[in-house]
């Protein structure tokens, strides 16, 4: 320093002190904050349940869990101010426990347990679904966003290497991003794959049905002999969320689907083998906003945002006339399923795939509560999914199990992931 004043070297010293200071210092500073807005939320949670523990032995058979949110003040004396959800309730042995969610000042956070057992985390923040046959019911365990993901079914298929290897589509993937609060409702319906056929079991007829949630049945050629016949496989279902249970075929649970995965196509065989005018190679992948048609066709249906076989199913399998009883694949289940095979020559008698839906995402066509298309992709009851994304059966995407896969073979699956 000269005279009253700092050389430029001395100045960007020190500006660069107080730089690493401050680099250093808000990290510390944001924690200790955050340190004490948790520490005193769980001092909060531990005066409600005293509150409450004097309440229940004060008042004769009295109910604690009428005590919410919206009452807590006048029945246990404790401001509802910081507080946007309470749950009470009580074991056999007399011990009570609370859900506590914060808002204002204390917002994002949650607490749940006993007095002396109280966890500021999540229980689980992982939800696995496989294929049951029924839809099954997520009941939202806590307020935040949720990452939903979802893999259709694959359709039915063959790997006899003796007569000619003829397999399903594979079924697509699907995922987004979406806010939901503590006790909502939504409904998965899980996919099933067509059967995998061999020597064994190619004359089980009952293996030809329709496939859970949208999969076309197969059609089994019976004029000839099971591993000499002419047959069509069955299609893969769907796998997707819904806000109205039922059965699967449901128009008003069809309707109020907001995020679908499509199924694959069955494929087409020949117990003659790769030499037939039958034999087709293989049913169409479970697409994106559109599906695959069978890989080797010159003319196939499948599933669009608007078009299809149905909405929400994939055509059955058909036989031929007269003396032709040959049959083809049936169609992926999807937004919109596929159509069956469409005649029972070379290279046509596969099934195509399935379409998906996100709602919210880019050219996809909602429908209103009447079924009608609107044009744009956000659902009507409002629930939108950010940062969605959408992957064919025939495109490499996440294995549920870990790693990654081309398209999704086998049953339908469903992850959701809570993020606090």
């Amino acid at each position: 320093m000269k005279g009253n004043g700092f050389t430029l070297i001395e100045l960007l010293a020190t500006i660069i002190i107080l730089v690493v200071v401050v680099a250093i210092a808000v990290p510390i500073v944001s924690n200790l904050i955050e340190s004490s807005r948790v520490n005193a939320f769980k001092v909060g949670a531990t005066q409600i349940i005293k509150a409450i523990e004097q309440k229940n032995a004060s008042v004769e058979e009295y109910d604690v869990s009428t005590i919410t949110v919206d009452n807590m003040e006048s029945e246990i004396g404790i401001s509802n101010e910081n507080y946007k959800l309470l749950e009470v309730s009580i074991n056999d042995k007399g011990v009570i426990s609370i859900f506590l969610e914060g808002k204002n000042k204390l917002d994002g956070l949650v607490i749940h347990g006993s007095k002396n057992n109280l966890v500021d985390k999540p229980l689980e923040t992982s939800y696995a679904y496989e294929y049951t046959g029924d839809y099954q019911t997520f009941t939202v365990p806590y307020t935040g966003t949720y990452k939903v993901e979802l893999w259709g079914a694959s359709g039915g298929g063959t790997t006899s290497t003796a007569k000619g290897i003829s397999l399903g589509g594979k079924g697509a993937y699907v995922t987004g991003l979406i806010p939901l609060d503590r006790g909502e409702k939504i409904y998965m319906y899980i996919g099933e794959a067509g059967s995998t056929f061999t020597a064994s079991n190619i004359g089980t007829t009952s293996l030809y049905a329709v496939s859970f949630n949208g999969g076309g049945a197969g059609a089994f050629d019976s004029s000839e002999s099971a591993d000499s016949g002419e047959h069509g496989f069955p299609g893969g279902g769907s796998t997707d969320i819904r806000l109205v249970s039922g059965t699967w075929n449901d128009t008003a649970s069809l309707i109020s689907r907001i995020m679908v995965a499509a199924g694959g196509g069955g494929g087409g065989w020949s117990g003659n083998g790769a030499s037939d005018q039958y034999y087709s190679g293989g049913g169409g992948a479970g697409g994106a906003l559109i599906g695959k048609g069978a890989p080797t066709a010159t003319s196939s249906t499948p599933g669009t945002q608007t078009t299809g076989k149905a909405f929400g199913f994939g055509g059955n399998g058909i036989f031929g006339t007269g003396s032709n009883n040959d049959g083809t694949g049936g169609g992926g289940g999807g937004y919109y399923g596929a159509r069956e095979g469409l005649s029972f020559v070379k290279p046509n008698s596969s099934g195509s795939g399935g379409s998906s839906f996100v709602s919210g995402y880019t050219g996809c066509d909602a429908v209103t509560e009447a079924g009608a298309h609107t044009g744009q992709p956000d659902h009507y009851s409002g629930y939108i999914f950010s940062d969605g994304e959408m992957l064919a059966g025939n495109e490499p995407m996440p294995n549920p199990t870990g790693g990654t896969q081309t398209g999704h073979d086998g049953n339908g699956y469903v992850r959701i992931t809570y993020f606090p």
